[in-house]
């Protein structure tokens, strides 16, 4: 949540633009991760989840990017600056890794990649309930 709406600030009141959420699969190298925010840290190889969320609005400039996961960090007047931060901790509690890009002019787009697991999900199967009771 806190990506999408960091993305419609980021376009601002008087212009037009738009949001887009995607989802999907990819299989990601050690290369590839290391890459990522947290590539030298945690991740490793493998099939991953990804969602991405990208942007029309200004963009930012290298020395922004390089702080955007600070905590009390923001670019705007009344935000607090924890927003990504608590995203980067839930994407970290989650194994998972974030990639950011991003231009003055063009747009932000946020790469969050989550492990996929093998697991299918399956229904839960619950006890039937049975309308006689015994007393």
């Amino acid at each position: 949540m806190n990506l999408v709406i960091n993305g419609a600030e980021a376009i601002g009141p008087e212009d037009n633009g738009t949001v887009l959420v995607t989802t999907g699969v990819q299989s990601v190298d050690e290369h590839y991760l290391l890459s990522t925010f947290d590539g030298a840290s945690g991740p490793v190889s493998g099939t991953y989840v990804s969602l991405e969320v990208h942007d029309s609005g200004c963009g930012m400039d290298e020395a922004t990017l390089d702080r955007i996961f600070d905590p009390f960090f923001t670019t705007k007047f009344t935000g607090r600056g924890l927003g990504l931060a608590a995203v980067q901790g839930i994407v970290k509690g989650h194994k998972g890794t974030m990639k950011v890009y991003s231009r003055p002019g063009q747009g932000t787009t946020f790469k969050v990649l989550f492990p996929a697991t093998k697991e299918t999900a399956g229904a839960k199967s619950t006890p039937p309930l049975s309308s006689d009771v015994e007393r």
